[in-house]
């Protein structure tokens, strides 16, 4: 499951900081996950450039800059820009991570499902055809 961004057409999805750093937090298990088991699904470069993306468009990191920026308050509102391969690579992380939460027993009131849909529902309409 290699994503490759079919189009550089990028589209802009808000939502709450804490919303956005659940979605670091899950591209980064994934990637972990992925270096542990060697990559075979080519997960960790798209993974990667994603985090880097986030983390430069909501709180000013870049590879460099030293020391990492700092996240806005929670509630504050953020956007991110990406391609429609890359909003579709944090919609399938998403889906895995919460099967990950779902079936390792965690509380069924995580927030991933609610930010899977905020996702598709703001990607789709700037990017249409492309998730």
């Amino acid at each position: 499951m290699i994503h490759q961004p079919a189009d550089s057409s990028t589209c802009a999805v808000r939502m709450a900081t804490r919303q956005w750093r659940s979605v670091n937090g899950v591209l980064d298990n994934v990637v972990n996950v992925e270096a542990e088991n060697g990559d075979p699904h080519g997960l960790i470069a798209t993974g990667i450039q994603i985090l880097r993306e986030g983390w430069r468009q909501t709180s000013g990191w870049t590879p460099e800059t030293t020391g990492a920026g700092n996240w806005p308050p929670d509630d504050q509102e953020v956007t991110v820009s990406l391609t429609g391969a890359q909003w579709s690579y944090v919609i399938s992380c998403l889906d895995r991570w919460y099967d990950v939460e779902r079936f390792g027993g965690a509380s069924t009131s995580s927030e991933l499902p609610l930010i899977r849909e905020l996702v598709i529902s703001q990607a789709q309409a700037c990017l249409p055809g492309q998730l």
